[in-house]
């Protein structure tokens, strides 16, 4: 899943720019604020095989407009405090992100706080961005998030050998028996 390494990654090197209380949010609750990295993708991967009210909530967000996620987004951290905000932390645009290129191009183009974009059209529709403010990117030693990276990279080793295993043991014949008329009913 590149785009879930993609997301990972941009955080991994928006947080060392951020400050104030979002930096504050974002490493009190590191694990809120990794999450918030995914916005509504990270749905998706709610049993991907078959249809869940989870997973199609990712996609019903994802198709709304993005006016709708940030109003709901200012209402939570209102009301939720430094938690949300940390969630919200990690959901910022800046280059590197993991958008469609055309969005991502007209949204670096806008120079000053309150621009907005004349309209793009891109594979996934038409857009209208209102710059509300940057924050630049940079560089990040290894050595600083080395722990992360291992920790990430190790989880990742561990889903594959987990497939791999899973895989074998699904295609030994007479080992496992299947239920497609069951799996079909799951997440209606």
């Amino acid at each position: 899943m590149p785009s879930t390494y993609a997301h990972f990654r941009l955080g991994r090197e928006l947080l060392p720019l951020l400050s104030g209380p979002l930096r504050a949010a974002a490493d009190a609750y590191p694990q809120l604020y990794d999450i918030g990295l995914h916005g509504p993708d990270i749905l998706f991967n709610h049993c991907p095989l078959v249809k869940t009210r989870i997973n199609r909530m990712g996609y019903t967000i994802h198709a709304r407009p993005g006016s709708e996620f940030f109003s709901l987004s200012l209402e939570a951290v209102r009301r939720g405090g430094q938690p949300a905000l940390a969630y919200a932390a990690g959901y910022l645009v800046g280059e590197g992100a993991n958008f469609v290129q055309e969005f991502l191009d007209a949204a670096l183009a806008l120079k000053n706080d309150g621009d907005i974009s004349p309209i793009t059209k891109s594979a996934n529709g038409y857009h209208i961005i209102k710059r509300v403010s940057t924050e630049p990117s940079g560089e990040i030693a290894y050595e600083d998030e080395q722990e992360t990276l291992d920790a990430y990279f190790t989880s990742l080793a561990k889903s594959k050998h987990y497939s791999e295993k899973m895989t074998a043991w699904l295609e030994t014949d007479g080992l496992v028996v299947r239920y497609e008329d069951v799996y079909r009913e799951l997440g209606k």
